[in-house]
C-alpha cells in the first residue's frame, strides 16, 4: 500500500497496527506487516498461519484501504495505491533493532507487488 499526497506513513515511523485500527480496519491487524518503507506500508497475509482465504482477505483489506483513506479529511487530497501478489515467500530471522526491527524477507512475490503497486493509479488495486 502506498500513500501519496498526503502524510508519509514511513517519515512518521508509524505503528501499522494503530494505523489500520484508526483507518477502522482492525480486522486486519493480524496480517504479518512489514515496518513502514518510506510512503509504504509492505502487509503479508499467511504469516505466521496461513489461512485458506489468505488472498481473498489482502484484497479485500486493499478495497478497504483506498475507501477509508479516500474518506479521510486532510488538507489535501490523499491517495492510495495497492498492489497485491500471491506466492510463495521465504520469512527469515529478525533483523534490524528496536522500532526498526523486522523479519527479513525473501521472494519474488514481494518484488512483483511492489512493480504492481507502481503500475497503479491513485485509488486503484492492482
Amino acid at each position: 500500500m502506498d500513500s501519496r499526497g498526503g502524510d508519509r506513513v514511513g517519515e512518521a515511523n508509524v505503528d501499522i497496527a494503530a494505523w489500520l485500527h484508526g483507518l477502522g480496519l482492525q480486522q486486519y491487524e493480524q496480517a504479518f506487516r512489514q515496518n513502514a518503507i518510506d510512503d509504504a506500508v509492505l502487509v503479508y497475509f499467511g504469516y505466521p498461519e496461513a489461512h485458506e482465504d489468505d488472498a481473498e482477505r489482502a484484497v479485500r483489506a486493499g478495497l478497504a484501504v483506498i475507501e477509508t483513506v479516500g474518506r479521510l479529511a486532510t488538507r489535501e487530497p490523499l491517495n492510495v495505491r495497492v498492489g497485491i501478489a500471491s506466492g510463495l515467500v521465504v520469512v527469515g530471522d529478525l533483523t534490524g533493532a528496536g522500532s526498526a526491527q523486522e523479519r527479513g524477507v525473501v521472494g519474488e512475490t514481494p518484488n512483483l507487488a511492489a512493480r504492481l503497486l507502481a503500475l497503479g493509479q491513485p485509488d486503484t488495486l492492482v
